[in-house]
């Protein structure tokens, strides 16, 4: 059962990059923009925080079933499950902090909050899961 996680985990990594990305990317845009912030905003950088949950869910779930906390690698026992906690917070607070903001401060918010989540993911996946490595 948690080699179907790992590799459900696996998949969903890539789904997480690309939708911070595509989310924090619009974000900015419509930052620089000056746009005002309509209800279609949200859904983006909605997805992209729901499937940021998910995988934090699905990275604890298999970090204790597998008991990986008693293992070797410390990478995979704490710094990989802190620095993706700590990704998951700043997501979340910034998207909080954006729903009492308006026009173009909600999208510098949310762009900020986004993509500071994206380099703090980018820092907490192990080398040997990129490409080529």
């Amino acid at each position: 059962m948690t080699n179907a996680l790992v590799e459900l985990h696996d998949v969903m990594r890539w789904l997480v990059l690309l939708a911070l990305l595509v989310a924090g990317g619009q974000s900015l845009k419509k930052w620089r923009e000056n746009a005002a912030w309509v209800k279609e905003d949200q859904k983006l950088p909605l997805i992209a925080t729901i499937l940021l949950d998910v995988q934090v869910l699905l990275g604890i779930i298999i970090w204790v079933l597998e008991g990986r906390w008693s293992g070797q690698n410390i990478f995979f026992a704490y710094i990989h499950p802190v620095i993706m906690l700590a990704a998951l917070a700043f997501a979340h607070m910034m998207m909080s902090r954006s729903r009492k903001l308006r026009g173009g401060a909600r999208h510098r918010t949310v762009a900020l909050g986004l993509l500071g989540a994206l380099v703090i993911v980018i820092l907490g996946v192990p080398y040997t899961a990129w490409p080529g490595m």
